[in-house]
C-alpha cells in the first residue's frame, strides 16, 4: 500500500470556510489529495492519504483517504472542498469517524500518525531537497509512507521525530517543487517500476 501523509502548518481545522486558499491554505492539501488517488477516469485502489491539519481553531486533526473504500468521489476541486467541510464538521471530539465511505476524521498529531503506520510496519521516507534520488531508491517493502510539507515545510522537531522512525531521505530533484507534485512524481516512479504497488 502507498501512503502519502501531507503537514499543513496553517490548514483550517473546522469547516467554516468558503475559500480553500483562504482557509490556512486547504487547496495546498485538496491539490495534494487530488496528486495522490486520481488517475485519469478513476481513484487509485492502492493509495492512502493522510493528511495532518494544525491551524486554527482544534488541531491537530488527522484526515485519511482509503483508496479502496472511498465511493462517489470526483477529482473536482469543489467537490473536494464540499466533502472536506462536511468531515471536518462531523468531527465532534470523538476518537475516529467515518465521515464519508472510507473518508475518516479524528484528532491525532504528525508524530501519533507516523507512530501507527511504524507500528504496522509501513516504511517512512521524508521528502527534502538533500535526500536521496528517488529514482536511485530500492524499496525493500511494498507498504510505504512518503511525507510531504506544505509550502511552509515540516517544523524541525516533527521533522527530527520522523526521522527516528524514517528509513531515508528521499529526493525527486535539486529544486524545491509544489507538494502537489512532488507527489505525482511519486507515483509516476512507482508506477514505472518493475512491480506495481
Amino acid at each position: 500500500m502507498r501512503h502519502f501523509l501531507v503537514f499543513s502548518r496553517t490548514g483550517r481545522t473546522k469547516g467554516d470556510f468558503r475559500d480553500l486558499r483562504k482557509a490556512g491554505r486547504l487547496d495546498v492539501v485538496v491539490h495534494c489529495l487530488i496528486s495522490a488517488l486520481f488517475l485519469s477516469g478513476r481513484i487509485r485502489k492502492d493509495v492512502i492519504f493522510h493528511a495532518i491539519l494544525t491551524g486554527a481553531p482544534r488541531p491537530p486533526i488527522h484526515l485519511e483517504f482509503v483508496g479502496a473504500k472511498v465511493k462517489d468521489l470526483s477529482s473536482d476541486e469543489k467537490h473536494l472542498a464540499t466533502i472536506l467541510r462536511k468531515t471536518l464538521n462531523s468531527y465532534e471530539r470523538r476518537k475516529r469517524v467515518e465521515a464519508f465511505p472510507g473518508i475518516f476524521i479524528e484528532k491525532n498529531s504528525l508524530q501519533g500518525v507516523i507512530k501507527k503506520l511504524h507500528e504496522k510496519e509501513v516504511d517512512i521516507f521524508v521528502l527534502r531537497e538533500d535526500g536521496i534520488n528517488l529514482r536511485k531508491l530500492k524499496l525493500s517493502n511494498r507498504n510505504n509512507c512518503f511525507v510531504v510539507g506544505d509550502f511552509i515545510g515540516l517544523p524541525k522537531k516533527d521533522e527530527e521525530f520522523i526521522l527516528r522512525y524514517a528509513k531515508n531521505v528521499i529526493s525527486i530533484g535539486p529544486f524545491p517543487y509544489f507538494a502537489s507534485h512532488c507527489i505525482t512524481v511519486i507515483n509516476n516512479e512507482l508506477d514505472n517500476r518493475e512491480y506495481i504497488f
